[in-house]
């Protein structure tokens, strides 16, 4: 019984993978339609043509990306609890960023995190870790740049995982990250306070904030930014005691 389920499951998710897939591609043909018709009302004269072309391609990428993720969600794979290392993360985080990115994150990490971890939670991690490295990625196409580098560092210690990515701001881009961050701060303060039922936004910020504080609950659970020395710094803590892996779980 529970093999013919499993096979029923697996072609649903054939379908819905393919689902994906389609409107992936409609949605990104719709974007090359909405520059195709802006660019033919310019008439070519638009001086901002140029940027509103890169705002777009950066549109389709951040689609593609979140498309994967979605996608990789209708695994087997996932379902069982195969177990995984924040190191095999790290690796497939990178490689989904800069195969997708039209820049390449050149990361200096530093990992020292063996404790295997629970396969049922590989897709908050993966989520959790793609919006890291992408809103490195982010900033520095902003600034026009083909390589992206950053610092990440992973370890454990006393019980929790933490998590640590950081990269350089230039000095004129430092209120704008403190207004975002303090924008941030504001929304998750009325959430605590019973103020709003949701925070407000949709940037990697709040997207880490849910997979940290929602998703992978835990007591000690944190997510926080600061900007300190030149460089925005991110460090997220997680209780291994609900994500760890358990051979007979």
């Amino acid at each position: 019984a529970f093999k013919l389920f499993w096979n029923r499951v697996e072609e649903c998710f054939v379908d819905v993978k393919q689902s994906i897939k389609d409107t992936e591609s409609l949605l990104c043909e719709e974007l090359d339609k909405l520059y195709d018709e802006i660019s033919e009302l310019a008439n070519g004269e638009m001086p901002t043509l140029s940027k509103f072309k890169d705002t777009i391609t950066t549109c389709k990428t951040h689609l593609q990306q979140d498309c994967k993720v979605v996608s990789d969600w209708f695994q087997r794979s996932q379902i069982s609890n195969k177990p995984f290392t924040m190191e095999e993360l790290a690796n497939a985080s990178l490689r989904g960023i800069n195969q997708y990115c039209n820049i390449k994150i050149q990361e200096q990490r530093e990992i020292n995190a063996p404790t295997l971890l629970a396969g049922r939670n590989i897709g908050h991690f993966y989520a959790m870790f793609h919006d890291l490295l992408n809103n490195v990625a982010d900033y520095y196409e902003s600034k026009g740049r083909t390589i992206a580098p950053c610092k990440i560092k992973i370890l454990e210690s006393q019980g929790f995982l933490i998590i640590e990515v950081s990269n350089t701001i230039e000095k004129e881009d430092e209120n704008y990250i403190l207004n975002k961050i303090n924008e941030f701060e504001v929304s998750r303060a009325k959430v605590l306070l019973g103020h709003q039922t949701r925070m407000e936004g949709n940037t990697g910020f709040y997207k880490i904030n849910n997979v940290v504080n929602y998703f992978l609950l835990d007591k000690g659970n944190s997510y926080e930014m600061k900007l300190s020395e030149g460089a925005f710094k991110t460090r997220i803590t997680i209780n291994m005691n609900s994500v760890r892996y358990e051979e007979n779980f």
